[in-house]
């Protein structure tokens, strides 16, 4: 037999092998929207894939941007439960305690006889803290000259070294924001690991940044509760069981609607369309 012939007996003897079918296995669903409560329907429902429980102690609802919003009073707020760790065999609780960075959207509205301060607007808790400080938290203070302060911390675990990132009033007074008071206002406040920067913006315009040199991207610590419109020490029962309560320390009583986070950084396109959208 020649040479091309012997060739073309083998891979005609080739065709007879039966192959076994082969089942792909998808990925799980995945989202950077971690956290997404509409308050539609005066529901405090988590409207991500992961559809967290949440708990709602006491909270009303009022007509908001787009359908219903969630009304604020003393003692009032919401818990969005992670300590439910599995979600398609994913580790949500370790996911979602390492980002690369965040972006916090919501709508806000105020009244200046509420803004008292020591209010919290968001946390996410460490559950072994030992007073308000999480691992992020939004703070608002009392406004001066009718502009309203608004302040954030992070604390990161990256490496087993703590470090704390503050946009404070004593370091940053940019965070003084006007034209918020009485009225609603989209607030986005994003985080870039990348950058080491934090970004606000109003109205879905640029107001400030501020760099932390080598911040880096985030490790967050005992996480389990991710609270709106409280600290981690004066909720009942306290996340941070036997966390130390100064007594300055308040719920927010003012109406929040569309509330967003993501574990990524936002365009500044991004949330020029959630502010357009009134999403």
């Amino acid at each position: 037999m020649t040479l091309p012939l012997a060739i073309a007996a083998a891979l005609g003897s080739c065709q007879h092998f039966e192959y076994p079918e082969m089942t792909l296995i998808p990925d799980p669903p995945s989202s950077p929207l971690a956290y997404y409560l509409t308050f539609d329907h005066e529901s405090t429902a988590d409207s991500s894939i992961y559809a967290f429980p949440v708990q709602a102690e006491g909270i009303t609802f009022v007509p908001g941007v787009s359908g219903t919003a969630m009304q604020g009073a003393p003692g009032q707020y919401v818990l969005i439960d992670t300590l439910a760790t599995d979600f398609h065999g994913i580790d949500l609780r370790e996911q979602l305690s390492e980002m690369t960075g965040f972006t916090i959207s919501c709508w806000i509205n105020l009244a200046t006889e509420q803004a008292t301060g020591g209010q919290a607007l968001f946390s996410i808790a460490d559950r072994t803290g030992t007073d308000w400080i999480g691992n992020l938290d939004i703070l608002i203070d009392a406004p001066e000259n009718g502009k309203l302060p608004i302040a954030t911390h992070i604390r990161n675990h990256r490496g087993g070294v703590l470090k704390d990132f503050w946009v404070a009033k004593d370091n940053t007074p940019e965070i003084y924001l006007d034209n918020v008071l009485d009225k609603w206002t989209h607030l986005a406040i994003r985080y870039s690991g990348k950058s080491s920067t934090i970004t606000y913006f109003r109205d879905g315009e640029k107001i400030f940044a501020k760099t932390s040199a080598d911040f880096g991207e985030l490790t967050f610590a005992h996480t389990g509760a991710v609270l709106l419109g409280a600290f981690q020490n004066i909720t009942s029962p306290q996340v941070a069981e036997g966390a130390e309560v100064q007594g300055w320390e308040a719920t927010f009583p003012g109406m929040v609607d569309q509330f967003r986070f993501y574990t990524q950084f936002l365009t500044d396109k991004q949330i020029k369309d959630l502010y357009n959208s009134k999403r």
